[in-house]
């Protein structure tokens, strides 16, 4: 529908206020496109190269989010020169809808962080933000650009509470303890996955972050887990951190998205298993959904799981075999309510095989809600 040579990462998000869908796509040359429709079926579209955004090089690992009256292409970026870096580029969208041309900005940096993730629930301020500069463990950068400004800010803090740090096959490990489930988040990294603009119990507006941690650290967790990081909206400043761990399987890929009433939903893999020998129990890779609410102070998160996966990780036979799992888990708000979210996630089969060549994916969706949000509304996996 955009022309030939689409092979990777594609993402959608949904303006509510416009009533219009926005779904940006990355081919194989290297350029994106990000096609708007209301309805679907009729399209406008834009193309996209690395040197509209400021650099010659690649692009991936892409992701969109909306304010008020902009909606903003992030992406990692690795320029021919050599490196990494980030990128973030700002469009109007109301000359999108008629399929105009019009005006942009874009900030581009090799020295800021690596993988930039915006929050959902933003207005006329967005916000994202990395962990992947300084300290690797212990540092955490949170941007701001505000709609009226062509200033961009941004604010480090040092984390109270230091994670370990993953890196691709640096050591940490989801599968069970007898190795029948394998180590499906082997290819895994500590990047920035998630990220919310949320209320507090008492009203504050807040943002939060999450990304994946190695096991042990300084809770000496047994597994992998997802660790999530809060900020004051006023001033970024650090608050706390929490974190999804079990002693029975590993949390990783974790996404959010905050709902209307400014609680957080997420969708999370997990994956591992307990013992060895005859009475193991073994927890083949799948999904969960968390619910975080307003009740104050000490409501636990609410989760449910689908059944767990039916088989192992694939191994990627162009990335030196590793085993791999997760990327693109997503959270929406769910329409037309906004009270509601929406999840994504996959099961791989008992073959999975090689990732890149037929490996037996099943996709699964998730509608969950607070019961006093949405009557009848329960957490099952479809």
């Amino acid at each position: 529908m955009f022309g030939s040579g689409f092979c990777c990462d594609q993402v959608v998000v949904y303006d509510p206020g416009r009533s219009v869908w926005f779904w940006l796509l990355q081919y194989n040359d290297g350029h994106l496109v990000l096609g708007n429709s209301r309805d679907l079926v009729n399209w406008c579209s834009y193309t996209c190269s690395p040197q509209d955004f400021g650099f010659i090089g690649e692009l991936d690992y892409n992701d969109l989010a909306l304010t008020t009256n902009n909606i903003y292409i992030v992406s990692n970026i690795f320029p021919s020169t050599g490196g990494s870096g980030s990128t973030i580029a700002r469009l109007p969208i109301d000359p999108q809808l008629s399929c105009s041309g019009f005006g942009y900005s874009f900030f581009t940096r090799t020295d800021l962080g690596f993988t930039w993730k915006p929050v959902s629930g933003a207005n006329d301020v967005l916000y994202w933000g990395t962990n992947w500069f300084g300290t690797l463990g212990s540092s955490f950068r949170v941007f701001k650009w505000a709609e009226n400004s062509g200033t961009i800010f941004w604010f480090d803090s040092t984390l109270g509470t230091t994670f370990s740090f993953e890196t691709r096959n640096s050591g940490q490990n989801c599968g069970s303890p007898d190795g029948v489930v394998n180590n499906w988040c082997q290819f895994a990294d500590s990047r920035v996955l998630g990220g919310a603009r949320y209320s507090d119990p008492d009203g504050t507006a807040r943002l939060v972050f999450s990304f994946n941690a190695s096991q042990g650290g300084p809770f000496n967790l047994p597994f992998p887990y997802t660790e999530r990081v809060h900020f004051r909206e006023s001033d970024m400043s650090y608050i706390e951190s929490d974190r999804i761990w079990a002693t029975f399987a590993a949390f990783q890929y974790t996404s959010l998205a905050s709902n209307a009433r400014g609680h957080v939903g997420m969708t999370s893999i997990n994956g591992g298993g307990i013992g060895t020998g005859p009475g193991a129990v073994h927890y083949y890779p799948s999904g969960s959904v968390f619910i975080n609410d307003d009740i104050a102070p000490t409501q636990p998160w609410q989760r449910a799981d689908n059944a767990f996966g039916a088989g192992n990780a694939c191994t990627d036979s162009l990335n030196g075999g590793l085993v791999r799992y997760g990327d693109y888990m997503t959270t929406r708000p769910y329409r037309p309510t906004n009270l509601a979210f929406i999840g994504m996630n996959y099961v791989l089969g008992a073959n999975a095989g090689d990732c890149g060549f037929g490996a037996n994916v099943e996709p699964h969706q998730a509608i969950f809600a607070r019961s006093r949000d949405v009557p009848g509304a329960i957490n099952r996996w479809r």
